[in-house]
């Protein structure tokens, strides 16, 4: 792990050196602020993803703060990096804390609209936070002020967004959606998209699951529009609106979307995330103690059985050892283990709640207890009150003009109402039909447009681009037959040991690093990169103008082997080291669109599964070539040293990649 730091470290303080050739001197921070300020925003993730690093992280962009301040560059490039450079600092430490948001203000150019009220819009929502709720109205009626005065962008409805988080804390989930649909007037996407969730919340917290269901698709549909990687969250969350609904087959779709995402499958967190709501779904169901069965759920409901009983006790135990330190969490933990001994160990349920008084009393006595911030007491409501004011008094002049010009209406018409009375009715009737068709008809094209957007990016994440190139020109050519053909198949060994050991982004990033190196070291060759098939690199050649003989193939091998040592030093030295096995085949691949399916052009044929069984059959360090692949090249010609084996009914040719 040190060595990682000392890696990782030496490349944020060059800031590109590998590019600029220089070192993270004031001379180069002076001439490439954007970058220097890109460095302390990486800083910050990395310091949000290892917790127990977290101290080192934030000395590292404490330091590079400190020679922003030192350079004499413009404040608004100070005013970014204090943007940045806050993310590293709690919450719960408001003196710090605060310290460093003033500072995105007061080093902001007067002109800087933006920095102004993210600067106040954040000191109150920390207050949210804490749950000092009027403080929190005071910071963001500042926010408003800029809100109503300029054109925010990305902030347009964030205070309204604001005020309906509180009122959702404080339980009046009427007007916390109220404000949530404000926010919706002038929200952009990716706003859109957290006032959904926070909408689907409320919905679920009134037992309004149907809707719910709703926000959280409206939610991750926005999310997703804008590439917000946790737009599966949402979907997610919407599992257990659709159990609540017996909706089973809802239940299976929203699982089944996000189960296979890379990204979402090989995080650690979603499997445990996974693990938490089969525990937390079975308890839900046993406590119901229904006679319905739940095969239809995926395995997500467990049958009440000694042994499931044990694997939830053991599930929970790990969730309250992971949420030891946070209050709240911690204590939700608690509760649910109180669920299972209600049902599982009746007896011995005084356990959990002594251990939840005992929770209580240590935090009523730390230093993070407020008393007064679970409620708002009389004459400690001024600001919140002025906010909601303001707020309220938008959404009842909106709500104003539509009546006046309604009144304006009606008091013109009513003149010659004696003569026209019931023309007038048919005509407000006709017109009100012709609207109500229109806004079907506008919602049904929204809906296409909507489900075609879903539909293109789902296959242009999913597909290689050949495959999507094909479906976006509409092409259904026939399948062409191509004899000889030659295909190579790479796996990554120990690739599966990293799952635990990284988080989903680092992780997607290894493997894109990996296969990026094989693409090139096959274009080298005139191989085409096919496809890949979790952690195997699949390629080809022989099916094109481009001719490639086994040889070829073979030095592609070697370039790649040489490309995964090479990367395998970047790895921090705990982790697992990667290691590579390759098999190389000749035979007969089919090309073009399969059975008229959506994915348009693709390559098979049973050479592909030869050649796996061919590459699982070599050591880690090997390449296979199959002895019909090795006997097309040059009779005579030297290869490197190598020995033949018996694989199947296939007999192949094995060379040491490391030689």
């Amino acid at each position: 792990m040190m060595r990682f730091k000392q890696i990782l470290v030496a490349v944020l303080l060059c800031f590109s050196g590998a590019l600029h050739g220089q070192f993270f001197d004031q001379n180069w921070l002076e001439s490439h602020p954007k970058e220097a300020v890109d460095s302390i925003g990486t800083m910050t993730q990395y310091h949000n993803y290892y917790r127990k690093d977290q101290p080192y992280y934030k000395a590292v962009v404490d330091m590079m703060l400190e020679q922003f301040r030192a350079s004499e560059l413009d404040s608004i490039w100070v005013s970014l990096a204090y943007k940045q450079a806050y993310k590293v600092l709690s919450k719960r430490d408001l003196k710090p804390y605060f310290k460093r948001i003033r500072a995105i203000a007061a080093y902001a150019p007067k002109d800087s609209v933006h920095l102004y009220f993210f600067s106040k819009y954040m000191i109150g929502n920390a207050y949210i936070f804490n749950e000092e709720y009027d403080s929190a109205a005071f910071y963001l009626n500042v926010a408003l002020d800029y809100d109503e005065k300029y054109d925010l962008g990305p902030y347009e409805g964030a205070v309204s967004e604001r005020l309906s988080i509180i009122f959702y804390r404080l339980g009046d989930y009427n007007r916390s959606l109220e404000f949530a649909q404000l926010a919706l007037n002038g929200a952009k996407e990716n706003l859109r998209g957290a006032v959904y969730n926070q909408m689907a919340n409320t919905y679920a917290l009134s037992y309004e699951y149907e809707k719910a269901a709703a926000a959280y698709d409206s939610a991750a549909y926005y999310y997703e529009l804008v590439g917000n990687r946790g737009w599966w969250m949402p979907i997610y969350n919407s599992m257990t609106t659709h159990l609540e609904l017996r909706d089973s087959s809802r239940f299976l779709a929203a699982y089944n979307r996000i189960k296979d995402v890379p990204y979402v499958k090989e995080s650690g967190e979603f499997h445990h995330l996974i693990n938490m709501s089969k525990a937390e779904f079975s308890l839900t169901e046993w406590q119901r103690a229904t006679d319905l069965e739940a095969p239809g759920f995926g395995g997500m409901v467990l049958p009440k059985t000694p042994e499931n009983e044990q694997w939830v006790r053991q599930v929970l135990q790990r969730q309250i050892s992971y949420t030891e330190g946070e209050w709240r969490d911690h204590r939700d933990a608690i509760y649910l283990l109180k669920r299972w001994y209600d049902m599982c160990r009746p007896d011995s349920v005084v356990y959990a709640y002594e251990r939840i008084l005992a929770l209580d009393r240590a935090y009523a006595d730390s230093k993070q207890f407020n008393p007064k911030s679970s409620y708002l007491e009389s004459g400690n409501v001024v600001e919140l009150q002025n906010l909601v004011s303001r707020i309220s008094y938008s959404m009842l002049n909106d709500r104003l003009k539509q009546v006046s010009d309604l009144r304006r209406l009606l008091i013109r018409e009513s003149q010659n109402i004696s003569l026209f009375g019931v023309l007038l009715l048919l005509t407000f009737y006709g017109l009100w039909r012709i609207r109500r068709l229109r806004k079907e008809r506008k919602h049904l094209n929204e809906d296409v447009r909507s489900l075609k957007d879903r539909e293109e990016i789902l296959l242009r994440r999913l597909l290689p681009d050949h495959q999507y190139n094909a479906w976006k020109r509409g092409e259904k050519t026939a399948a062409q037959t191509y004899e000889d053909a030659i295909v190579l198949r790479a796996d990554l060994q120990g690739f599966s040991a990293l799952i635990g050991t990284m988080n989903p982004d680092e992780l997607l990033q290894v493997l894109e690093g990996y296969f990026s190196r094989f693409k090139e070291a096959c274009a080298r060759q005139n191989l085409q990169f096919v496809s890949t098939d979790g952690s195997s690199f699949i390629a080809i050649c022989g099916t094109s103008d481009a001719e490639v003989s086994p040889r070829e193939a073979l030095e592609a091998a070697f370039d790649m082997y040489k490309s995964t040592r090479g990367l395998n030093l970047m790895l921090d030295v705990d982790r697992i080291e990667l290691g590579l096995r390759i098999g190389i085949h000749l035979g007969t691949v089919e090309a073009g669109a399969p059975n008229d399916r959506v994915v348009g052009f693709d390559y098979w044929g049973d050479v592909f599964e030869e050649c796996r069984k061919i590459e699982q059959s070599c050591s880690i360090g090997e390449a296979a070539v199959s002895k019909k692949a090795f006997s097309l090249d040059i009779k005579g010609s030297l290869w490197p040293e190598h020995r033949t084996e018996m694989v199947g009914e296939h007999e192949v040719v094995v060379f040491n990649l490391a030689e």
